[in-house]
């Protein structure tokens, strides 16, 4: 008699998902390069002041990421997720407009996109003492043929207020 073999939510999971990874290109970047946190490493500010502080991002060449206001609900944006401390209050991260982006297969649809580098401005308010502004970048890196899947990126910046 024959028996078919369990498949297990594991098994179901690989079948379903496959086919989507053989379609990434065997050429794909290093997802540890997709996107660089570049600068700064550490900052100084006036405490008790509200102060903005530049968070750089170099994207890979031939790569692109959503910008965080997407062009439509189905893409993935670009979030900043930031720890809360004790001592330091970020208020607000501004994102700057992302740049139009068009396949050459179908110009006519147009994507919101960050391409290789891009700056975040995190406002923020500090009592005097040494302070670490952490999070977490969001983001989903695409060529002209792929996106990939979406990944996180550690950013810190050791504050320091006077």
């Amino acid at each position: 008699m024959y028996r078919r073999p369990l498949l297990t939510i594991a098994g179901l999971a690989a079948a379903i998902f496959q086919p989507a990874v053989a379609q990434i290109p065997a050429t794909k970047p290093p997802s540890a390069s997709w996107v660089r946190f570049t600068a700064p490493q550490e900052v100084s500010i006036q405490a008790g002041k509200s102060a903005i502080v530049e968070l750089h991002f170099t994207i890979s060449p031939k790569l692109h990421i959503n910008s965080h206001t997407p062009t439509s609900e189905t893409l993935i944006p670009t979030r900043l997720a930031v720890t809360e401390v004790p001592g330091m209050k970020v208020s607000a991260i501004d994102f700057p407009a992302g740049q139009p982006f068009s396949f050459p297969i179908d110009p006519t649809t147009k994507l919101d996109v960050y391409t290789v580098d891009f700056v975040l401005k995190a406002h923020i308010n500090a009592q005097p003492g040494s302070h670490l502004l952490e999070g977490v970048l969001h983001y989903q890196a695409c060529d002209n043929a792929a996106c990939y899947p979406p990944k996180t990126l550690p950013v810190a910046v050791s504050v320091f207020a006077k």
